[in-house]
C-alpha cells in the first residue's frame, strides 16, 4: 500500500490519496483540495498527515467489517450443518466481513469465524428443529427463528416471523371465547401448538424472544 508523502519540493495531490485509502463512495472524498501545492512540510508533519489517513482508512474498514442483517441456509458440502451468511439491510450478501464474531444459537453461545461473508455453524442438525439465531452488533441486536427441515434432500431452513408465533395462539383464544363450544377443541390445539413447538426445540425463552424481536421489526 503506498502511503502520501512530500520530500524536499515533492507535490502530493491528497485528494488523490483520499481516493485509494477511503473511496470515491464517501463523503471525505469530497474534499479536493490540496495540501501540499508549492508547500514544503516538516518531516513531523509528514508523519500527522500518513497517521491522519492510516487512522481514516481503519475507521473505515472497521465500519465495513459489521454485521448488520444475515440469513441462513444449508452449508454448500451438505454436511448437516447450518451457513450463516451475513447480508446488508437490503438482504445482499456482505463478502467484505471477514473475522470471529459471537452469535447465540437456542442459548448456547458460539464463535463463528467468517470468510468472504459466510461462516459454518459447529453443531450438526441431527432432525427437523427450531433454532433461534441472535447476534449483537456495535448498533443493535439482531435475532431470527428458523425452523430447519431436515430430509433426505438436506436442510431446508424457512423463517419463521415472531408475529405468527403470536397470531397463531391469539387466533385460537379468539375461538375459544367467541364461541363458547370450542372452548374444549381450542384447548387441545393450544397444548397441541405448545407441545410441538417444545418437541421441535423451541425453549419458551426463545419463544418470547423471537416474539419481542418480532414486533420490534414490525414497529
Amino acid at each position: 500500500m503506498l502511503y502520501p508523502y512530500a520530500c524536499g519540493v515533492c507535490q502530493v495531490d491528497i485528494s488523490h490519496a483520499l481516493k485509494l485509502y477511503i473511496g470515491q463512495g464517501d463523503a471525505f472524498y469530497l474534499l479536493r483540495y490540496r495540501f501540499f501545492l508549492q508547500r514544503k512540510y516538516s518531516t513531523m508533519q509528514h508523519y500527522l498527515i500518513i497517521l491522519l489517513f492510516m487512522t481514516m482508512q481503519a475507521y473505515s474498514h472497521a465500519q465495513q467489517n459489521v454485521i448488520k442483517d444475515f440469513t441462513i441456509k444449508e452449508n454448500l458440502t451438505q454436511n448437516g450443518r447450518l451457513a450463516i451468511v451475513a447480508t446488508d439491510t437490503t438482504g445482499l450478501a456482505s463478502e467484505a466481513i471477514n473475522g470471529t464474531f459471537v452469535f447465540t444459537l437456542n442459548g448456547l453461545q458460539q464463535e463463528l469465524s467468517f470468510r468472504n461473508g459466510v461462516a459454518v455453524a459447529d453443531s450438526k442438525i441431527a432432525s427437523s428443529t427450531f433454532v433461534f439465531f441472535k447476534h449483537k452488533n456495535q448498533e443493535d441486536t439482531i435475532g431470527k427463528l428458523f425452523y430447519v427441515f431436515k430430509s433426505d434432500k438436506g436442510l431446508n431452513p424457512i423463517k419463521i416471523s415472531g408475529l405468527a408465533l403470536l397470531l397463531i395462539p391469539s387466533i385460537i383464544l379468539l375461538i375459544a371465547y367467541t364461541f363458547k363450544r370450542f372452548i374444549l377443541a381450542a384447548v387441545i390445539l393450544a397444548l397441541a401448538y405448545a407441545f410441538f413447538n417444545y418437541s421441535q426445540g423451541l425453549s419458551l425463552a426463545n419463544l418470547m424472544e423471537s416474539i419481542i424481536m418480532g414486533i420490534k421489526s414490525f414497529i
